[in-house]
């Protein structure tokens, strides 16, 4: 008789804020909604921190030490696991962190009620992921080694398989398949599942990547046989619906929205170069700066063919793989030009046009202080 397997779910809710909500819910609101998440009764993971998730926290005022421990106690006290993102060898920052601090740091998280980390190099170096491994597990936490998947005839199944060898036999229990760019293929990313499951039969494998994209691929027959289940965004929207949960209801200190129209235009084709392009006229209007946009695939792929010949030197190069950018990806209803009148209007409604001019600029000064303080300690 086959044995049954048991179907586990986890809210990426780190996640889900960073990439859809594109705002930093504080600690009070962060307290609110957990007991709301245990209460639907159907997650048996939570991630509730790591990354960008900390650094947004610093940034909007508050201490990210406190805000994990208040997201995280309901969580422990209900018996579900909580879990973290850290960028290996660079731990919650953006350049290498030293041993001493990332071994302190996994103890830390732990105590504060984090059991998981799932610790990615964007390079898949095993040398920046191995000792994280071992420091996490020292601290107390699960360990999940992450895969950071892309499309390239030498990323292969075998490449795949290989490192996660590697970091299982370092003592990774937990394998993820991070496939945010949404390009992994189906037919490879079965045949890998399937290799490390043959290898590792007790090895765990999460896949994190674009909602409507892997409802797709799961479907595919080179894939379902491994995948017991994705959840998209909009169906834990509708978990929420049903317990009669609002967001839109939930009363607000001040406003979620404080973002520059430059920002928000991020969303658009071109909009991340005309945000830069309008920085470098504010500092030197007489400054004359190239650009070069492109949406869809096949468009970005002729724009590095012709950037390779020669023919875009000195310019500012933005490709977006969705035809329109972010406005018109995976699962997005809305038609593209109302998508993007809907966003103009938004920009338009912006408190302020720059990014610069956020009124957190204050803080750029002393958090560059640190960040050399840091610097020198390592030296």
């Amino acid at each position: 008789m086959a044995k049954k397997k048991k179907i586990q779910f986890s809210l990426v809710y780190r996640d889900m804020f960073q990439s859809s909500g594109k705002f930093q819910p504080r600690k009070d609101q962060l307290a609110r909604i957990a007991p709301v998440i245990i209460e639907m009764g159907c997650f048996s993971r939570v991630e509730t921190n790591g990354g960008a998730f900390e650094q947004v926290n610093l940034l909007a005022g508050e201490n990210p030490n406190e805000a994990v421990r208040t997201f995280c106690k309901p969580f422990n006290e209900a018996g579900i696991l909580t879990h973290m993102l850290d960028r290996g060898l660079n731990a919650l920052r953006m350049y290498p962190v030293p041993d001493d601090v990332r071994k302190l740091m996994y103890k830390v998280k732990k105590k504060q009620g984090t059991d998981i980390t799932r610790i990615f190099c964007g390079l898949n170096d095993v040398r920046n992921i191995i000792p994280s491994i071992q420091y996490a597990k020292e601290g107390g936490m699960i360990p999940q080694a992450t895969l950071c998947i892309t499309n390239s005839p030498i990323h292969t199944a075998e490449y795949y398989s290989r490192i996660a060898d590697q970091l299982i036999e370092a003592g990774a229990p937990e394998i993820c398949l991070k496939d945010m760019a949404g390009i992994g293929q189906p037919a490879m990313l079965g045949r890998l599942t399937a290799m490390i499951k043959k290898n590792h039969p007790d090895c765990k494998i999460a896949v994190v990547g674009p909602c409507a994209a892997k409802k797709l691929e799961a479907s595919r027959r080179s894939v379902k046989s491994y995948v017991d289940f994705v959840l998209t965004f909009e169906e834990v929207a509708g978990m929420f619906n049903a317990k009669e949960i609002f967001f839109a209801d939930l009363p607000e200190d001040k406003p979620l929205r404080e973002a520059s129209g430059d920002g928000r235009g991020f969303a658009a084709s071109g909009g991340v170069a005309k945000a830069v392009v309008n920085y470098i006229k504010k500092l030197d209007p007489s400054r004359d700066v190239k650009v070069v946009s492109a949406e869809g695939l096949d468009n970005c792929k002729k724009m590095l063919m012709l950037a390779k010949a020669g023919k875009y030197n000195g310019y500012l190069l933005e490709g977006m793989a969705c035809p329109g950018g972010c406005i018109a990806g995976a699962g997005t209803l809305r038609p593209i030009n109302k998508a993007a009148q809907a966003l103009a209007e938004s920009q338009k409604a912006a408190d302020f046009a720059q990014a610069a001019d956020t009124t957190y600029a204050d803080w750029i000064p002393d958090l560059e202080k640190f960040d050399k303080s840091e610097k020198m300690m390592e030296e």
